[in-house]
């Protein structure tokens, strides 16, 4: 099992080395040609090298590895200062296996002052591969120290733990990495996968949401905006003859042992707690399984319930913020569906063919209001541990 969930996360984390590789400054032929200097022998390296990367994207062959490898030998030659030649060639021997060439490269990388986070990454996943488990954790840990705010390096971290088995370990880091590096998003992409697992289901829609204004348009933010449905109508009970959603255990514990005058008493209530309290207020006429239709009414409302409350105030963050304005423009529910478009995708594209006004003005909303995430206001579950409204 644990040999099944290492092979999971590093056959979807490494196959996009090569495009972050390129967005870091790391290979490619525009990437390479940024170190200074020029010259024929330079721009030939850079020729070989972009033609290799695109060896090792196109075809995974042995034949055409060991290609890319010849290409990135010849460019190496070329330009032998160059480490984003060097960092390629690593790769390409880690793709045919090739584990000690290739640690032997990325050692001689993370020494130069140059380093950068990816090195390290890479790293880690050439000793997971070669049966260093350790080895990996001590590169990883090394790179964030270096590299405090390297969302990729949280994010192989908390691989490292997802295929040790320790679920709360690899959450913790995929936690840190969402706080040191808000938008990055993996960290809300892997933590929001087991949340959604877990009893505490307000994380997971959270986190999923905040993945889907970062990667909207990608294949992986398809399966999130399924995942975000399964997990809004995954749990739920029948109260007074009316269905009611829960996200919280924790919250639902809450208000169902404590009395009206007991959570308005000095210790407060809790973030899961005032999101299961206004959640259960907004559910009504929730068929089982509810409805997408059913769910965007409920969380409309929710949201005009959550904004009734002063003392909600305290939990504020980009994200709810983000909900009010889309509230005050009229796009909260158009939004909403288009969350869940994956859910129902021939009502979602019905409903866009009916109201191309409103998609249109919704995609121009966030275009032009995307969430601003930072240190100060990046949204996970240690911030929110000691506040209360009271």
């Amino acid at each position: 099992m644990r040999a099944l969930l290492i092979s999971l996360y590093f056959a979807i984390s490494l196959l996009l080395l090569p495009a972050l590789a390129v967005q870091a400054g790391v290979g490619g032929g525009t990437a390479v040609s940024t170190n200074s200097g020029g010259g024929e022998d330079r721009a030939k390296a850079e020729a070989l090298t972009a033609e290799a990367i695109q060896l090792m994207r196109d075809n995974s062959s042995a034949t055409k590895q060991q290609q890319a490898i010849d290409l990135l030998r010849r460019a190496d030659q070329l330009w032998p200062d160059n480490p984003l030649v060097k960092y390629e060639l690593s790769y390409a021997y880690y793709l045919t296996k090739d584990y000690k060439r290739s640690e032997k490269l990325l050692n001689e990388l993370v020494k130069q002052q140059e380093a950068k986070p990816l090195y390290y990454s890479l790293l880690s996943a050439v000793k997971e591969a070669n049966g260093d488990r350790k080895g990996a954790l001590k590169s990883l840990k090394k790179g964030i120290k270096k590299f405090p705010s390297a969302g990729r390096l949280h994010t192989d971290l908390g691989g490292l733990a997802l295929g040790a088995g320790d679920v709360p370990e690899a959450v913790g880091y995929w936690e840190e990495g969402i706080s040191n590096a808000p938008e990055h998003s993996s960290n809300y992409y892997w933590a929001a996968q087991q949340y959604h697992k877990s009893e505490e289901r307000v994380w997971s829609v959270l986190y999923t949401e905040l993945f889907l204004h970062l990667e909207p348009m990608s294949d992986r933010g398809q399966a999130m905006s399924k995942l975000l449905f399964d997990t809004y109508t995954g749990v739920g009970f029948t109260d007074e003859g009316e269905i009611k959603l829960s996200l919280s255990k924790q919250g639902r514990v809450t208000l169902a042992e404590d009395t009206e005058d007991d959570r308005s008493a000095e210790k407060g209530i809790n973030f899961e707690t005032a999101v299961e309290m206004v959640l259960h207020n907004s559910c009504s006429a929730l068929s089982t399984p509810p409805t997408v239709e059913e769910l965007v009414k409920t969380l409309v409302d929710f949201q005009a319930n959550w904004s009734s409350y002063e003392n909600l105030r305290v939990f504020e963050n980009p994200l709810f913020e983000a909900h009010a304005c889309l509230q005050e423009e009229g796009l909260l529910e158009a939004y909403y569906r288009w969350l869940f478009k994956e859910a129902d995708t021939a009502l979602f594209n019905n409903w866009k063919a009916a109201n191309p006004a409103t998609y249109r003005g919704l995609m121009e909303w966030m275009r032009d209001n995307s969430i601003r995430l930072s240190a100060n206001t990046a949204m996970y579950r240690d911030r929110y541990t000691s506040i209360r409204a009271k």
